[in-house]
């Protein structure tokens, strides 16, 4: 028996106890109030809900070919960068925009080298013609509410030596509503020519 089923008979008996000792005129009595049903539930908010994917930035790392991390690179060296973007919203991310960018203190190619890339969930990239050496732009990204995506750019090591800060930008024209627009970016990798 539920919890409802025996209130109301836990009511009905002290009625019944109560209707013995007392003689209402029939005309005077009133109808039992109806018990509404008993929700352990609290009431749903639609409007508080915040249905938004939240694309931000994982991981970022600068390796050699080997896969050791390097902070120094001779010209022309070969770097990878591996990334790992993430959703931690409720909705499906789509036509997710990322940005590798270098030299982000001048953003001056300084003689980067785009070699290649690899890429998971659906990213395309490539190097702008109007960006050759700056940055690499990967477009067409989907990444589902709670899973990470990876794309890995290899480059080549500026021709410039000295100090070189290297960035990544997520959805960088905030095309896409998101939970946090403060978590797209990761600035700076340091590479040293």
């Amino acid at each position: 028996m539920n919890f409802s089923a025996r209130r109301l008979v836990s009511i009905a008996l002290a009625f019944a106890a109560i209707g013995t000792q007392l003689v209402v005129p029939a005309a005077e009595a009133a109808p039992a109030p109806p018990v509404p049903p008993i929700s352990n539930r609290p009431p749903i908010c639609y409007t508080c809900l915040r249905l938004k994917p939240d694309i931000y930035l994982a991981t970022m790392y600068q390796r050699d070919t080997s896969g050791n991390s390097i902070g120094v690179a001779t010209a022309g060296q070969t770097v990878v960068y591996p990334i790992t973007l993430g959703n931690k919203g409720m909705l499906d991310a789509s036509g997710v925009v990322a940005w590798w960018q270098s030299d982000t203190a001048t953003f001056d190619s300084q003689g980067w080298q785009f070699v290649s890339y690899t890429a998971d969930s659906g990213f395309i990239c490539y190097q702008p013609a109007e960006y050759t050496g700056m940055q690499v732009h990967c477009t067409a990204g989907s990444i589902p509410a709670g899973q990470q995506a990876h794309i890995t750019i290899t480059m080549r090591a500026p021709t410039t030596a000295g100090q070189h800060k290297i960035g990544f930008r997520s959805d960088p024209d905030n095309v896409i509503a998101e939970l946090d627009e403060t978590n797209n970016d990761g600035c700076c990798l340091t590479l040293w020519t």
